[in-house]
Formats: C-alpha cells, sequence, structure tokens
C-alpha cells in the first residue's frame, strides 16, 4: 500500500525575501570560519538553512544556486 503525502505550501514569496538575508548570514560565517569554532558550526547550519529555504522556490533545484 502506498501513502502519498502532500508537500507542505510555502508562502514562496515571503521565503524569496529571506533568501538575501541568508546568504549575508552564511557569508559572514565563512569570512570567520578559520578563526572560529562557533563559526564553523554557524556555517554549516546557516548553509542547510539557506538551501532549504531557497529550495522553496526552486523546487526543481533548476537554478544554479540552488
Amino acid at each position: 500500500m502506498t501513502v502519498i503525502i502532500e508537500r507542505q505550501d510555502y508562502r514562496k514569496d515571503s521565503m524569496a525575501a529571506v533568501v538575501p538575508v541568508m546568504e549575508r548570514s552564511l557569508s559572514s560565517s565563512l569570512e570567520k570560519i578559520e578563526t572560529s569554532y562557533d563559526s564553523r558550526s554557524d556555517a554549516v547550519m546557516t548553509s542547510l538553512n539557506t538551501t532549504l529555504v531557497r529550495s522553496v522556490g526552486d523546487p526543481g533545484a533548476v537554478m544554479l544556486e540552488t
């Protein structure tokens, strides 16, 4: 038996507005990655979160950035 679960409907316009802010945060973490242990873990988490938010507007990952 197969169960299909519908994907949650996200507000794509709202998510698109958040992506630049998240990318700036990621850039900041990457600038300090060599000097701070916290920045290393922040960079990993921020990159994953940025990817997740970006994939809302690009679910097929057709944009190079995604």
